[in-house]
């Protein structure tokens, strides 16, 4: 099967590219300075359009997220619509949903995206909607929460990092429900939808693991065998360090909870990933060794 995958130089399409190649898919990179995407997208049977804008502390304005992650996205299904292609997997973000929720999050929750970046995914999800219902081609959209692997950068890292010094660290209170999906599981979820013969469009929150933060830092320091101790501070006191410290907005990211509720996801794939949360981050922590 010939399968084309936007952004394959990003984390989620790099390894994406990997995994299929390796099962012996015929990928086709997509090179968006490239004009001609109608031959790029010959006798190609599913798109995967991992390629966006991604969120910045940078002060981006909403047109640059518009025209990467709403106007691109519209002109490579387009693109893919006349070629025939029969499925078109757009990956979204969970973060359609907000920053922040104590209820696990389905595909019925209200949406409410708090920042550029999800907005424009959402604006994007509407847009393509549209589009397709007047197509036969089948149309997936996927939210994944956090996507983490080898080389994965950002909070994650950061938090690998500290486990590593060994130093002692405030997160035993912490009983936030964060949502995760590692990126070797998300590819191999990807393959069974382009795999699979479902002829309806559909859209699924994805996830294969929830955790608090210090269930991942437990899981962190077993993995790295840390010497790290794990100790408590109360809530109020870690929120009162970021506010003093001007960083409010990103305590939500690391100590609130944003789970997902992949009910649908079971039922509608009955689907079991492959990789162990244990056999993940044993993954992600040897390939972070390796390159540091």
């Amino acid at each position: 099967m010939k399968v084309l995958v936007t952004g394959p130089s990003g984390f989620l399409g790099r390894n994406l590219v990997q995994w299929l190649r390796a099962r012996n898919y015929s990928v086709i990179e997509f090179d968006r300075s490239n004009p001609d995407y109608s031959n790029q997208l010959s006798g190609t049977e599913a798109v995967v359009h991992c390629a966006a804008l991604v969120h910045s502390f940078e002060n981006i304005p909403y047109k640059e997220y518009q025209a990467s992650n709403v106007i691109l996205s519209l002109k490579v299904a387009e693109a893919a619509i006349e070629a025939g292609v029969s499925k078109f997997i757009f990956i979204s973000t969970i973060k359609v949903f907000g920053e922040e929720r104590e209820i696990p999050i389905s595909e019925e929750s209200q949406l409410r995206p708090q920042d550029d970046y999800s907005k424009s995914k959402l604006e994007a999800e509407q847009e393509l909607k549209k589009l397709f219902s007047k197509s036969s081609a089948q149309l997936i959209i996927l939210r994944p929460p956090l996507i983490y692997g080898p080389g994965v950068k950002a909070n994650l890292k950061a938090l690998i990092d500290l486990v590593k010094t060994s130093i002692p660290l405030p997160f035993k209170f912490i009983t936030n429900r964060r949502s995760l999906i590692f990126v070797k599981n998300f590819s191999d979820l990807i393959e069974k939808i382009i795999s699979t013969n479902h002829h309806e469009s559909f859209e699924l929150n994805v996830s294969d693991c929830t955790l608090s933060l210090y269930e991942l830092t437990s899981s962190l320091k077993e993995v790295l065998a840390s010497k790290t101790i794990i100790f408590s501070v109360p809530n109020i006191l870690l929120k009162l360090i970021f506010f003093m410290s001007g960083q409010t907005k990103k305590y939500p990211r690391l100590y609130g909870s944003l789970s997902i509720d992949n009910s649908k996801l079971k039922s509608k794939l009955n689907w079991n990933p492959p990789f162990s949360l244990k056999e993940a981050l044993i993954q992600t922590v040897q390939e972070d060794k390796a390159i540091g």
